[in-house]
């Protein structure tokens, strides 16, 4: 039988076909990352494993940017729409709630690994689709931050300044948190 980390390694880069189950995995660090912050502020420990976590939800959905359809679906629309003369780095992010829902694949598609580097390497307005995907990822780093910043003041309330603080400019142990026992 495979290990957790086998089994999880499609859904991390959204190289599975069910992206339902890669948005899944993110909700997933999300709420790791929220729960790991409870005491992210007096422990370096559950720093690191905090920013680890939320690291692991922004490296899947910089993934899912550069491994569907979605990129493609958006500058092929735009390009219909305006005769190719459009700035790429303006589109708009990813609703994730379209992929809420179990089997739901937001009429998204995974993009074959053979036809992801001539994809990517395609140009579009001066630029390249990996460039573009590139931007996009960092534009959803950000909006996922003021999301987890929004989570943790309404689960945290009064500590929630101290916790940030925290995670925004203390020191971590490790990059890496230390194996922890799976809950099965």
């Amino acid at each position: 039988s495979k290990s957790y980390d086998e089994s999880v390694e499609p859904q991390r880069h959204f190289e599975t076909k069910a992206l339902w189950r890669s948005y899944r995995y993110m909700k997933g660090e999300q709420t790791r990352a929220l729960n790991y912050a409870a005491s992210a502020d007096e422990d370096p420990e559950m720093r690191t494993r905090t920013l680890f976590h939320f690291g692991m939800l922004l490296h899947t959905s910089s993934c899912f940017y550069r491994n569907t359809s979605f990129l493609k679906e958006q500058v092929d629309r735009l390009s219909s729409i305006t005769g190719g003369d459009f700035d790429p780095y303006s589109i708009d992010l990813f609703d994730w709630r379209k992929l809420g829902e179990s089997g739901s694949t937001a009429g998204l598609r995974l993009i074959d690994r053979d036809s992801r580097g001539a994809l990517l390497d395609r140009a579009v307005a001066g630029t390249t689709m990996a460039k573009v995907a590139r931007g996009l990822a960092i534009r959803e780093a950000r909006r996922q931050w003021d999301l987890f910043e929004t989570l943790i003041r309404n689960r945290y309330h009064g500590r929630a300044d101290t916790i940030l603080a925290a995670l925004k400019s203390a020191s971590c142990p490790s990059l890496e948190p230390p194996e922890e026992a799976l809950l099965q």
